[in-house]
């Protein structure tokens, strides 16, 4: 049995081989969360801001302190494949595999407003703002934009 070291190049290999899929399955997940919440998925693909509304009036609807953990990984995939979606399409990112220390992850890498790349991992910023007292997928689309250095300033007006 091989170290971590050397199991990683198979493992980002085997990564990077997947990621076409893992972005059409992200992509599908979010537009059917759309359809579930009453938003046609065509007007997600135009604007997925359009889900904002929905979104947070959905979540908050939710019994949240009863979810066991199958519940909370639905819907944390289901709040990341959006928050990518809005990486995607508002800000011209793209999925990519990046190394980290547990293995690869699926990131999309944004170009902030200094030029910059960054990695932004949705299932992470949607796993964080799950935690907060009272979440909300503005606040978490908020993070991840930050995270991708496209946030909203009031110094960029």
């Amino acid at each position: 049995m091989g170290d971590l070291a050397s199991d990683r190049p198979d493992r980002l290999t085997e990564a990077r081989a997947g990621l076409g899929e893992w972005a059409r399955e992200r992509r599908d997940a979010a537009l059917s969360m759309a359809e579930e919440l009453g938003v046609p998925a065509r007007d997600v693909e135009e604007d997925p801001l359009v889900l904002l509304g929905p979104w947070d009036g959905f979540l908050s609807s939710l019994p949240l302190g009863e979810f066991d953990d199958d519940d909370r990984v639905w819907l944390q995939t289901r709040i990341a494949a959006f928050i990518a979606l809005v990486l995607l399409k508002e800000h011209g990112g793209r999925w990519d595999v990046a190394a980290t220390d547990d293995g690869p992850r699926y990131v999309v890498t944004v170009t902030g407003g200094d030029g910059e790349e960054r990695h932004v991992d949705p299932l992470e910023v949607a796993g964080e703002g799950l935690r907060r007292g009272r979440p909300v997928v503005l606040h978490m689309l908020g993070d991840a934009e930050a995270l991708a250095g496209v946030a909203y300033r009031d110094d960029d007006v």
